[in-house]
């Protein structure tokens, strides 16, 4: 970049106050650096920004309540519908075993009325109709 030729005091005091602004401007720029560094060497960000490259998910770090709040909700109602679906599974179970038991009965009870019909072969062995 080509700077312009000062030729006299007025030209001087311009460039001066140029370089003054443009300074302020750099310096404002560094400061702001500086903060994002001490910002994001804070441990709490260390560690999101790790949980981040390994999930590979974006995290708000404003909304981080809000999503652990989610997430602790979602495992309780996890929690309650696998409880849930235990004791309908068992209440499934029981109701399975006491048809499955009914029915044993049940035939048990007809094949030992069934031995004793009147008019079975036993009954008859000494008849001579």
């Amino acid at each position: 970049m080509k700077t312009k030729r000062i030729e006299n005091i007025a030209g001087l005091r311009s460039e001066i106050k140029r370089l003054k602004g443009l300074s302020a401007v750099q310096e404002k720029i560094i400061r702001d650096d500086i903060a994002d560094i001490k910002e994001s060497l804070k441990p709490k960000n260390i560690l999101m920004d790790a949980l981040e490259s390994i999930t590979g998910l974006k995290f708000d770090r404003k909304s981080i309540f809000e999503n652990g709040l989610t997430a602790g909700l979602f495992l309780l109602v996890k929690r309650y519908i696998s409880r849930a679906e235990s004791k309908a599974e068992d209440t499934v179970y029981e109701t399975a075993d006491r048809i499955f038991e009914r029915v044993r009965h049940f035939i048990s009870k007809y094949m030992h009325v069934r031995k004793h019909y009147p008019g079975d072969s036993k009954d008859h062995e000494g008849d001579t109709h």
